[in-house]
């Protein structure tokens, strides 16, 4: 069973603005409600020059997934994407991507709990890839509070280990 936010049971509208946080730290929040866009700028994530964050969509509209956003929670077989978070750090793994290779080298750059899925194995359909915009060569690094800290194509190892330390605050 997905636990509710402390926020998603205040359904008042709040105002909206964009906060820097600390020095580069912003953050897109509703009278301090962080559960509306993003933190974007955040020395937990790795940003992707390639996939900025957009600004806030309209109404009723999903943000363009990129760095600081939340992870949508979808349903996947057997339950919902954010559910797979709830328990340390989730990489997620395209096709074309080693996910014995990766779990193994990941496994020693981080002591937090971390769990190396391919985005195929969740979801052998190919929506939960199409639904993210995750390419064959790409790795996406989740936080246990299912913001994603990275994107990075043609993932390597040592591209998502330095992400994985980021995230992690261990560089």
């Amino acid at each position: 069973m997905t636990m509710p936010f402390a926020s998603s049971a205040d359904l008042a509208h709040k105002t909206r603005s964009f906060e820097e946080l600390a020095e580069g730290v912003y953050a897109l929040t509703a009278e301090g409600d962080p559960n509306v866009g993003a933190v974007e700028g955040s020395p937990l994530s790795t940003p992707a020059p390639d996939r900025p964050f957009t600004g806030r969509p309209p109404r009723g509209q999903l943000c363009d997934l990129c760095p600081g956003v939340i992870l949508p929670d979808v349903p996947v077989p057997g339950g919902r994407l954010r559910e797979l978070c709830r328990d340390g750090f989730l990489v997620l793994l395209g096709g074309m991507c080693d996910s014995g290779l990766f779990a193994q080298v990941l496994g020693k750059v981080c002591t937090a709990p971390l769990v190396v899925r391919e985005l195929a194995e969740i979801d052998g359909s190919g929506r939960l890839a199409e639904r993210l915009g995750a390419g064959p060569d790409e790795a996406w690094l989740i936080r246990p509070d299912a913001r994603i800290a990275a994107i990075i194509p043609h993932a390597g190892t040592d591209s998502t280990a330095a992400a994985v330390r980021r995230a992690s605050r261990l560089i």
